[in-house]
Formats: C-alpha cells, sequence, structure tokens
C-alpha cells in the first residue's frame, strides 16, 4: 500500500476566534477535532508522513498532535517545514520552547529560506501543498492556499469534511 503524505495547514494566529488560551473550551474542542480528522486520515486514507509548520496556534496544535498519536502508530512521521530561519524569534519563551520541542521530535526538517520576506508563508505554503498527496486544512473558509491545493488537483479535506479536488 502507497505511502500518503499528508500537508496539514491552519489558520494564522491573528484568525483564530478564541485567541491562544488552551484552556478555553473551543480550543480544547477544536484540538480534538484536530485529532478526529488525523485519526482518520491514518486509518481510513492510510496517511503516514505528515507535514506541518509548527508555528504558535493551530498549526503547532496539530504538530504535537501528530507527535502523541506516534505514541500508537509508531510508523508516522513528521516533517516540519519552517519558512525562515528566525522564525521563532519574537515568540514568547513558551512558544519557543514548544517549537523546538517539536523540531527535536520531528523526523526531518525543512528551512525554505534563510531570511524573511513578505512571500515566505505563501512559499512555505506552496511548498507543502506540492510535497502532499492529500491536505488537510484546519480552517473553514477559501483562501490561497485552499485555490492552489484545488487547482493541483489534490485531495482536499477540512476539520469537518472532505472536499473533491478539482
Amino acid at each position: 500500500m502507497k505511502e500518503i503524505i499528508c500537508s496539514v495547514l491552519g489558520l494564522d494566529t491573528e484568525a483564530i476566534p478564541f485567541g491562544l488560551n488552551e484552556e478555553e473550551e473551543k480550543c480544547i474542542a477544536f484540538k480534538l477535532k484536530i485529532k478526529k480528522q488525523l485519526l482518520r486520515l491514518i486509518e481510513k486514507e492510510h496517511a503516514r508522513k505528515f507535514i506541518a509548520s509548527p508555528e504558535p496556534g493551530v498549526n503547532m496544535y496539530a504538530a504535537e498532535i501528530i507527535l502523541d498519536l506516534q505514541k500508537h502508530y509508531p510508523d508516522l512521521s513528521l516533517e516540519c517545514v519552517i519558512p525562515f530561519e528566525e522564525e521563532a524569534v519574537r515568540w514568547s519563551e513558551d512558544f519557543r520552547s514548544r517549537y523546538f520541542s517539536i523540531l527535536e521530535r520531528s523526523q526531518k526538517e525543512t528551512l525554505l529560506q534563510r531570511h524573511f520576506s513578505p512571500d515566505c508563508l505563501q512559499k512555505r505554503n506552496i511548498s507543502m501543498v506540492d510535497a502532499a498527496d492529500t491536505v488537510l486544512f484546519l480552517c473553514e473558509s477559501e483562501n490561497e492556499a485552499v485555490a492552489y491545493a484545488e487547482n493541483s488537483g489534490k485531495e482536499i479535506f477540512f476539520l469537518n469534511e472532505q472536499k473533491e479536488a478539482v
């Protein structure tokens, strides 16, 4: 059976409706939705390699959940895509610590460029879509990355549904 590669793309931190309060009930429920959809992709779609960008917020939650799922699915792997080298410099100490912990436990790190540029996050999204067979979007709305994945013919999943590739 072919190893399915799944990229996981989320919301920008500013777009998270419940903020970064992980004790908020909405955040706890959101993390559970992420875990359920990841389990569905693992068990029904045979996803074994995940690609994520572990910046604070839902992207970080997804990366941490994938690493936690490796305890039950040891054949899973996580590749972390880093859009630019100093991505974590301005984050809080807690987020930097979690970020570097994720990188240490991941099976692969991919640094896209050394310095920030206005289009580095767009480049990250394109790179992650291009590398995947399927894409899980942790957002409910259309955006440039969703449109790119659709135009690339990728199988697309959202937290609550599957969208057929065009």
